[in-house]
This record gives structure tokens, sequence and C-alpha cells, in this order.
């Protein structure tokens, strides 16, 4: 079992733990991991993932309603065996995890930006107010390599990515 990356979730502490003990390689390990919230005295699961892969960093509206968190998303329907030789491509998604208060349950994952196989929107970051996104992409039209990007929350949907760069 490993734990990794925390966020403060108003009294509480949102970490990823993954549960896997060992296998034949470290996809194998990581393909377990999860949310949970430790409220000072016991710890419970943080909503539903949909990722088979490791889950990364992750943002919460100021409601606690929604969380934004990287994921990772491999090319040529992995996973599977891999053959020798053969290139594979792994690209990160942020997708967006709602709470429906109307059934008190988690709605499925959205991603938020749909992507080329080769291009990774990662680590959002909310400041207090909730109305901007932060995150790192390496999407076209960038200064080289991962760039910073901001998109603002018009009340319904995320704006469109403008690049922080020079």
């Amino acid at each position: 079992m490993s734990d990794f990356w925390t966020l403060e979730l108003g009294e509480d502490i949102l970490f990823i733990r993954s549960d896997q003990y060992g296998g034949k390689s470290e996809r194998d390990f990581i393909k377990g991991a999860q949310y949970y919230v430790f409220d000072g005295t016991s710890v419970k699961p943080y909503g539903k993932m949909s990722s088979t892969l490791q889950a990364g960093p992750a943002a919460i509206t100021p409601d606690g309603k929604c969380m934004l968190y990287t994921d990772n998303r491999y090319s040529n329907r992995l996973p599977r065996k891999v053959q020798p030789g053969e290139v594979i491509t792994n690209a990160l998604v942020i997708n967006q995890l709602s709470f429906n208060s109307r059934n008190g349950k988690w709605e499925k994952p959205v991603m938020l930006f749909k992507n080329r196989e080769d291009v990774s929107y990662c680590h959002p970051s909310l400041p207090p107010d909730g109305h901007y996104l932060f995150f790192a992409s390496n999407m076209p039209g960038g200064f080289g390599g991962m760039d910073l990007y901001v998109a603002k929350w018009d009340g319904k949907t995320w704006g469109n990515p403008i690049n922080l760069g020079p």
C-alpha cells in the first residue's frame, strides 16, 4: 500500500492511496490508486474515479461539490501486452467529478478538454474563489514543453484555456 499527494479539504485531508500490493511491473502497482478523505478520526473513499491507472493531483471547488483531477490515458488500447519495439503514448487528462446533491452520489467523471493522444492536461489548481482553473499542458501553440494555462468558469462551463507564458 502507498499513500501520496495531499490536499486540505475544509478541516479534512484528501489523499491518494494505492491498495495494490506488488505486481509484475510498476504499472501493476499504480493502477489501484483511489482518493480518500481523512476527517481526523477515520479514512473513507472520496468520490469514484474512472481511472484504471494512477490518478493524480486534484483541486476541489470552494463548495466541495466538484473535484478536478489528473488522470492517465494510454493510447493503443492499453492495458494489454506490449509488443517488442512498440511505442506507447501516455497522455494526462483533467477529469471533472461532480457531486449530485439530489441523490447524494458522485456523477460519472467527465474529461474537461478533449485532446489528441500526444497532448496532456494536468495538475489542476483552483484559487479560493474557484472562478479560475490553472493547469499545465503541452498543447499546440505553447512556448515549448509544458506551459501554464488558465480557464475561467462562467457559471456552467470552463472557458477556453489561455496560455500564461510570455
